[in-house]
């Protein structure tokens, strides 16, 4: 653990070095209950469970503790906000040990903030609470700890599997979560004096074997103190449902916040800035938060395609050289919109914003208006697909292209290209990107076009090419080259791309991939462009280096065979047909295509599951 860094308010205040701080243990209660909410007192029924806490804020979810000193099955536990109705019930599983807490998110029924709900064994109500929830970020919860069946009601911190904690934010609280790539916390202080931080600890999921314990720092009013994984703090924060909680000297709870996915460009903020409820904000990391400007709005929804008109000054044959010419794009509501122009690929050209002005948050949008794919719909699905199983992906979407640069109008496709500003955001560090790739051998890496990074410094993904070749001929890829490559991302990304049977991918034809470079050296793959599926032929492609290293070890085969598996079940939980559905509508607003043209993709789609289950079947 190295240096705190702090926002430019506080950069004048040195600090020491954090490691060997004592740490202080967080007291056992939660704080006292604040307010009697209508459950107080209700449900002191019969058995050892509890209600314990409630959130209601759309991803609902209760936690019930087993109060007693035995271990109780849950079978036939459930709770529900009408118990007269076997429809409306969520139900719990397993055993629950004494002094333990269980939770359910609640699906069968929605969970308002003014709603009775109730805990039941079998048809038996066995406690029940009546919410009255006024915060944004607040849960409903009994009070003090240790709870008890006449323990009071009333609304907490978020603190989901944790013991509960009254809610009372303090002066110094949390105000925006990081929680991908190199992970950070921005603490401020709300109050109008300054706070010594001296013994205050910041935890993940309340673990406390890593929590960060702080030495004296004073924290100005309206001060901003920025912490950086690896650099001040050791824990993960998970994205959908962590708990982030802060503690005071005392080891009292002061404020606490319970992580949601957000779309990969935002982070978890409270806005208003300092003093509101946490929700989606652009990424203000030691700067006041502001509400998300949404990278690409519109532009990826494949319903309404896109009407934009590229042109480029002095004419298209400009663009004949293959570099970069001034240009605009005009597109409702904006109108004309600066750019630069490149045709990186006949009927592909990429337009570039500059960074100090981007549009609708981009830096860089592409604009296809080749007719590889007479159905439009391949790309979205491989961009539905690879998105789905974590893999970082354009974003696709249908659009009506014209202007001196393309003619027309013509039916094309959108696309957002991976760029710095992604990349940081998306992975603890980046030495290089380089693509569209070819091969993973000393041949091709001597021709990789550096797109990110020291263009006269590509060592690393010469050593990662080597890395490979002992694997060529003999096993062991799997356990051998760990140090060379993220080996689960890597497997997944091959996977992915076989699944798809991309025609100009990696596995097929060693193109349209792009290979990442952290600061350690550690490489995966990422996806190009994506309009060559073809969802047909060898499940599991062979000739380039890395499949045939995988080939060769029996355990990176079994790996394989399951990320492909995996990405089987990708296609409903994606909810893939949705997605053609949605394309559908989309296709019939553009020129010339038809729409019906999608119901070969998802048949191929279909036919895809069908012929992956039959490859791996042991």
């Amino acid at each position: 653990m190295r240096r705190l860094r702090l926002a430019p308010l506080l950069a004048p205040l040195l600090l020491p070095l954090l490691a060997g701080c004592p740490e202080r243990p967080p007291a056992d209660d939660g704080g006292e209950g604040e307010g009697e909410g209508e459950g107080e007192g209700e449900g002191e029924g019969e058995g050892t469970l509890l209600l314990s806490e409630l959130n209601c804020h759309g991803d609902d979810w209760v936690e019930i503790a087993n109060v007693g000193d035995a271990a109780v099955d849950l079978t036939g536990v459930s709770v529900s906000d009408r118990a007269d109705d076997a429809t409306r019930r969520q139900a719990f599983s397993g055993t629950l040990a004494a002094g333990a807490r269980a939770v359910v998110d609640v699906t069968a029924f929605g969970l308002a903030c003014d709603d009775t709900a109730f805990l039941l064994q079998g048809d038996t109500v066995v406690d029940q609470t009546t919410l009255a929830v006024a915060r944004l970020d607040a849960t409903w919860s009994r009070l003090p700890e240790p709870i008890a069946a006449a323990s009071a009601f009333s609304e907490s911190f978020p603190t989901r599997g944790l013991p509960n904690a009254a809610f009372a934010v303090g002066d110094v609280r949390l105000n925006e979560l990081d929680c991908r790539g190199v992970e950070r916390v921005e603490i401020v202080n709300a109050g109008d004096a300054t706070v010594d931080l001296a013994g205050y600890s910041l935890t993940s999921d309340d673990d406390a074997t890593t929590r960060l314990v702080f030495p004296a720092i004073p924290l100005p009013a309206g001060g901003r103190l920025v912490l950086t994984e690896g650099e001040d703090f050791t824990f993960t924060m998970r994205c959908n449902g962590g708990v982030v909680g802060l503690r005071d000297g005392d080891g009292v709870l002061v404020d606490s916040a319970v992580l949601a996915e957000v779309a990969r460009d935002f982070t978890w903020s409270r806005l208003p800035d300092g003093v509101g409820a946490f929700t989606a904000g652009e990424e203000t990391i030691g700067a006041p938060n502001s509400p998300p400007l949404e990278t690409g709005a519109g532009l990826f929804d494949v319903t309404t395609p896109s009407t934009l008109q590229v042109d480029v000054d002095g004419g298209p044959q400009n663009l004949d050289g293959g570099v970069p010419v001034p240009g605009t794009l005009t597109i409702a509501p904006e109108g004309v919109v600066a750019c630069e122009v490149q045709r990186v690929a006949t009927g592909v050209l990429r337009l570039r914003f500059p960074a100090t002005d981007r549009f609708r948050n981009l830096e860089t949008l592409d604009v296809d208006v080749r007719s590889g794919d007479p159905s439009f719909t391949r790309a979205v699905v491989a961009s539905t697909l690879f998105l789905a199983r974590g893999v970082l992906a354009p974003r696709v979407g249908l659009a009506v292209v014209s202007g001196n640069a393309v003619g027309g109008p013509l039916p094309g496709l959108v696309a957002d290209a991976v760029d710095a500003r992604l990349l940081d955001r998306t992975f603890p560090s980046t030495a290089h990107l380089y693509g569209p790739a070819g091969d993973l051998t000393a041949d091709d890496v001597a021709q990789f076009q550096v797109v990110v990074g020291d263009a006269a410094d590509t060592a690393d993904v010469v050593a990662t090419a080597t890395a490979v070749q002992p694997f060529l001929t003999a096993p062991g890829f799997l356990a051998g080259a760990t140090d060379a490559f993220r080996m689960g991302a890597t497997i997944r990304f091959l996977a992915i791309d076989a699944w798809l049977g991309h025609d100009d991918g990696y596995g097929r034809a060693r193109g349209d991939v792009f290979v990442h470079l952290d600061d350690g050296g550690e490489a995966r793959l990422l996806p190009g462009d994506l309009d060559g599926m073809s969802l047909t032929g060898d499940v599991v492609p062979v000739g380039s280096a890395l499949h045939t290293a995988c080939a060769n070890d029996p355990p990176c085969v079994a790996l394989l065979e399951s990320e492909l598996t995996l990405t089987s079940a990708a296609v409903v939980d994606a909810n893939l047909d949705g997605v053609i559905d949605d394309v559908k509508a989309g296709l019939a607003l553009l020129p010339g295509v038809d729409p019906e043209a999608a119901e070969a993709v998802r048949a191929a789609i279909g036919a895809r599951v069908d012929e992956v289950a039959a490859a791996v079947a042991p």
